[in-house]
């Protein structure tokens, strides 16, 4: 089956209410789509890249366990809770009670992943490993009296209530055959390629939501199960979670419309999109990574002398791990007096390694912030934002006449983006700048876009494309005029043209 002719299913009538059920997707998958195709092909060279760094580098293992926490984090993220790294460090007594809930939830995600991981040399991505995960990652906490480890045997909804819910997956008496068709997908050798497989495999879970609770955590977390399972990481260093949280809206809107319009391309579209910006960031952080240990190996060290280097050693390769310490902790690591340990983290504080962090009950917590700060740098708000949020202009100024289209002909004045500057850019610029016609409103852009969330639009795209200078405003000294719209500049019109040839080739 063409995945232009695939069917999602369709709802059916519940007990006063309706449920959907999907299609079974354990069948022949063809994928001669253009965009697709090449989205895919990009996709997979950069997961080959990323694999092949983790595998070169020192102590990767050090490293893994700081993205493992960082996707414990951003996943939690997306169903409310708000931990950040340096509190998934910190002891629960130092963690305010307000917070312990949220903070539990995270450690759970980080028990499940590690344990999940080591799971998969004895057993196969299949339903059980998910049931034994999913019980590690809901013991002690909200939704711990959910049937951890169990698949429903109730209806369970996505909203306010079942006769109102936003969406509701199928009805328990058929979780058993979907699921078990999901796990004969991904083991059997379809000729379908993995980035392919674990998208569609991902979409499917989740409408199929098998647990009362915790499904979107662990259906994050299957993807990197997935690709450890079936040898396309040898390491579980790509998690998709903070691309998932950053576009959380189009996230939900993807996988509604597979459910709602059959529109699986554009999930895959988004899903491969994902892959490649993860896959390309989680490089930069290993090369930044290295590039710290090599600072810190030749500017920081050298100051201790032949006695104490080895525990300055042995105290900075556990914070690559750990990077959140009290003196106590040092201590017992180096086997040392607590005097001596405050001795040497007085010395990493004058050399700028640690830095004390907001003082807890129990104890002073000193932190690798330089370090955690690599994994945990946050979207820069652009040039426009502060125009963008002040109050709406209500003024009735007419646009000035523009025409369809920036004229075209003055091609020595357009910036000749190179292929490989068109490749690495965005995306979501890329989807923008290839449908536009003429002049548009925000509203006709979201209609172009098929997204609903006035607001994602504006963040994740019309100010990433101003600030490109791909498209420009027809009232820019009036930047939140009811009556602002947008053209392509000329950048933009040769950015588009170059787009259709690539998609035509």
């Amino acid at each position: 089956m063409d995945i232009s002719d695939y069917k999602a299913g369709g709802y059916k009538q519940g007990y006063e209410y309706k449920y959907f059920m999907p299609s079974k997707i354990n069948h022949v998958w063809i994928f001669s789509d253009l965009q697709v195709q090449g989205l895919l092909s990009e996709a997979d060279r950069a997961l080959g890249q990323l694999d092949a760094f983790s595998e070169i580098l020192p102590d990767v293992d050090y490293f893994i366990s700081m993205h493992i926490s960082k996707e414990a984090t951003q996943s939690s993220r997306i169903e409310g809770t708000r931990t950040n790294i340096e509190e998934v460090f910190t002891d629960r007594l130092d963690i305010e009670p307000e917070k312990r809930d949220d903070w539990e939830e995270v450690q759970n995600y980080v028990e499940a992943i590690n344990t999940a991981i080591n799971d998969l040399d004895r057993l196969p991505f299949s339903n059980r490993l998910l049931k034994d995960t999913h019980k590690t990652l809901m013991q002690g906490v909200r939704g711990k009296n959910k049937s951890p480890g169990e698949f429903r045997t109730s209806q369970n909804w996505i909203g306010v209530s079942l006769k109102n819910a936003i969406f509701v997956p199928p009805h328990q008496d058929y979780l058993i055959d979907l699921m078990s068709d999901m796990e004969q997908f991904v083991n059997e050798d379809n000729n379908v390629p993995h980035l392919i497989k674990i998208a569609i495999a991902h979409y499917q879970f989740e409408t199929i939501h098998p647990f009362l609770d915790g499904n979107g955590r662990l259906g994050r977390l299957m993807i990197a199960l997935y690709l450890a399972s079936f040898n396309q990481l040898h390491k579980p260093a790509l998690y998709l979670s903070d691309y998932f949280e950053r576009n959380k809206v189009e996230y939900v809107d993807r996988l509604m419309a597979v459910r709602l319009s059959s529109d699986m391309k554009a999930w895959l579209v988004f899903f491969l999109h994902g892959v490649l910006e993860t896959s390309n960031n989680s490089i930069q952080v290993f090369k930044d990574v290295i590039a710290l240990k090599s600072k810190l190996e030749s500017e920081i060290l050298p100051h201790f002398g032949s006695r104490r280097l080895e525990g300055a050693q042995v105290l900075i390769r556990h914070l690559y791990q750990s990077p959140v310490v009290t003196i106590k902790e040092v201590a017992e690591l180096l086997n040392i007096q607590r005097n001596t340990a405050s001795a040497l983290i007085k010395d990493f504080e004058k050399y700028g390694v640690l830095v004390k962090l907001a003082a807890k009950k129990r104890s002073q917590l000193f932190g690798f912030r330089e370090y955690m700060a690599i994994f945990d740098r946050q979207t820069e708000v652009n040039q426009y934002e502060a125009k963008a949020s002040t109050p709406e202009d209500t003024s009735e100024d007419t646009p000035e006449d523009t025409p369809e289209d920036t004229p075209e002909d003055t091609q020595e004045d357009s910036v000749k983006l190179s292929q490989k500057s068109i490749q690495a850019m965005d995306w979501k610029i890329k989807e923008l700048v290839s449908g536009f016609k003429g002049v548009l409103s925000r509203a006709e852009v979201q209609t172009l876009l098929e997204l609903k969330d006035a607001e994602h639009v504006r963040r994740q795209y019309i100010l990433p494309a101003l600030e490109m200078g791909v498209i420009e405003m027809t009232l820019p000294d009036k930047p939140s005029s009811k009556l602002q719209k947008y053209r392509l500049t000329k950048e933009g019109s040769y950015l588009r043209n170059q787009l259709t040839e690539i998609n035509n080739d």
